[in-house]
């Protein structure tokens, strides 16, 4: 059983919601509402593609984000192509479905935002990867 099956759409929609509005500081009420700020938007995007990976239809995340269903596929269109030429952007989403994920598992986004930033401490430190500190947390929880 994969572990979005346990959750609603409208719960979905709401973990991506607050985790990239906390990633990138945005008032959750701007991505509903009708602007075309490019920070805006590209949250739009990366919250469109989270939850089109976790099963979700072009019409619910349409009805979601108060767009319709084209939106959502020029959002994802626009996703894949921003993903295979802008490396930072590609960084900002992998974040934003780790986060996710965890903040599925766990409900604590603030354990994953402190985790996130100690590994960023430790590659500059040490050029331990995210991978590295994820092996050693896990050993500390055992």
């Amino acid at each position: 059983m994969n572990i979005s099956e346990k959750f609603t759409d409208k719960q979905l929609f709401h973990f991506a919601l607050r985790v990239k509005c906390e990633q990138d500081d945005i008032p959750p009420e701007e991505v509903v509402m009708k602007t075309r700020k490019r920070h805006i938007v590209e949250a739009r995007m990366m919250i469109s593609k989270l939850l089109l990976k976790e099963g979700l239809t072009l019409s619910e995340i349409a009805r979601f984000l108060n767009k319709d269903h084209a939106t959502i596929i020029h959002y994802r269109n626009l996703h894949d192509d921003l993903m295979k030429t802008e490396v930072k952007y590609k960084h900002k989403f992998d974040k934003l479905v780790s986060a996710f994920r965890y903040e599925m598992v766990t409900g604590d986004a603030q354990q994953w935002r402190d985790f996130v930033d100690k590994a960023n401490e430790a590659y500059d430190e040490h050029g331990w990867g995210v991978e590295m500190l994820q092996f050693l947390y896990e050993m500390k929880k055992a």
